[in-house]
């Protein structure tokens, strides 16, 4: 365990992409030799932890780890934990734990920051305000406007009441928009209700915390859909679970320090 975290302001995300797994299929096998096969679609699930700048941007050359699994969200989460750990994350300033409102990942941060012995006072959780828009946008679909002016001025308006005004505040407008009968509104209602501790962007703001999880998105685009993610492109699993590792050391400048280890893993 190092000590690497100690005193930095750190945010923390996971999100997943998408990949065909080739299945062998048990049976005889073709005249030609081969086996038929089954092609289905796993989602590869990724987390990056990195470095604030005293913006609250993720800072250039700072502090970056990123690791993925074709496993459950069972299986990230231990890596994630793991990596927390060797880091020292527990004496980190403070902590951001960025998402998009995935219920995998949310139901699984109590116990990350409990397996990893994280104060909870240095802890802050963020809803991505841009996938918050999209939801805020469903509601302005759903409801009825005497024009497009008239609904655009309404989005605008509930955007910054989202971005400035305490969440309680923006609740109580957003709660007016319910109608009875009308599921699309009450369910995005409740969407933002559930999430309400995440979606305090003026505070978060205040204390220069990120409030969007483009890193995650980056990273999922680089390391998965680039390479590992094409068409007419199809991993044995064990292959999958190794390129997507592999990349995620290259893709966060950590391959020197990663083959590295790998050596002295071996001479041992």
């Amino acid at each position: 365990m190092s000590n690497e975290a100690e005193g930095k302001r750190l945010a923390v995300a996971m999100d997943g992409g998408r990949v065909i797994i080739r299945t062998n299929k048990r049976g005889r096998k073709t005249a030609k030799g081969y086996h038929t096969y089954a092609a289905d679609w796993r989602e590869p699930k990724l987390f990056i932890i990195y470095e604030l700048d005293a913006e609250g941007r993720k800072m250039r050359k700072g502090l970056e780890r990123c690791d993925g699994t074709i496993g459950g969200p069972e299986d990230i989460t231990r890596l994630l934990v793991a990596e927390l750990r060797a880091m020292g994350a527990q004496n980190a300033k403070s902590i951001t734990f960025l998402g998009d409102g995935a219920k995998w990942i949310w139901n699984r941060i109590d116990q990350i920051i409990e397996e990893v012995g994280i104060d909870r006072a240095r802890v802050s959780t963020c809803l991505d305000y841009y996938h918050a828009v999209e939801h805020l946008a469903r509601v302005a679909e759903a409801k009825t406007f005497a024009s497009q002016i008239e609904k655009r001025a309404w989005l605008d308006n509930m955007k910054k009441l989202l971005k400035k005004a305490p969440p309680a505040v923006f609740l109580a407008e957003l709660a007016k928009s319910r109608r009875r009968g009308n599921a699309v509104i009450r369910r995005e209602y409740a969407y933002f209700k559930t999430n309400m501790s995440a979606i305090d962007y003026a505070r978060l703001s205040r204390e220069k915390q990120p409030i969007g999880s483009g890193a995650i998105e980056s990273a999922v685009r680089r390391i998965v859909n680039l390479r590992i993610k094409g068409a007419g492109t199809f991993w044995k699993l064990e292959n999958a679970e190794a390129a997507l590792h592999l990349r995620c050391q290259l893709k966060t400048n950590n391959w020197s320090m990663f083959y590295a280890d790998l050596l002295n893993g071996l001479a041992a």
